[in-house]
């Protein structure tokens, strides 16, 4: 996503694609000040806060990705068909200080 007209939809859209069993991923270009630039110019749509944006997306219950690996990671995560409930997750690795990292970016994202 480079940017939105109506940036308010986003909750609308995520209600919509949860109630039919649909992840919506979204990688949000143009989240730095250069980046925002680049984004207002190619498309003529203001690009926004990150923080904002960060903001609606978790209000719609959307996934943010932040490059094509981690796009690619959450789509294949989601192949099963169903979308996981509740608000845990569960963390395995080969390396106690990654466990940690991932320990502290769901307690701050959650």
């Amino acid at each position: 996503m480079e940017g939105l007209k109506d940036a308010q939809r986003i909750p609308e859209i995520g209600a919509k694609a949860f109630a039919s069993g649909k992840p919506l991923l979204v990688w949000k270009a143009g989240n730095s000040e250069a980046g925002a630039r680049a984004v207002a110019s190619h498309t003529a749509n203001l690009s926004g806060s990150a923080a904002l944006y960060r903001a609606a997306f978790r209000q719609a219950g959307a996934v943010e990705v932040s490059d094509v690996a981690e796009l690619a990671d959450y789509a294949k995560a989601f192949l099963p068909g169903r979308l996981p409930s509740g608000n845990r997750v569960a963390v395995v690795t080969t390396s106690g200080g990654a466990g940690i990292v991932m320990a502290a970016h769901y307690s701050l994202a959650g």
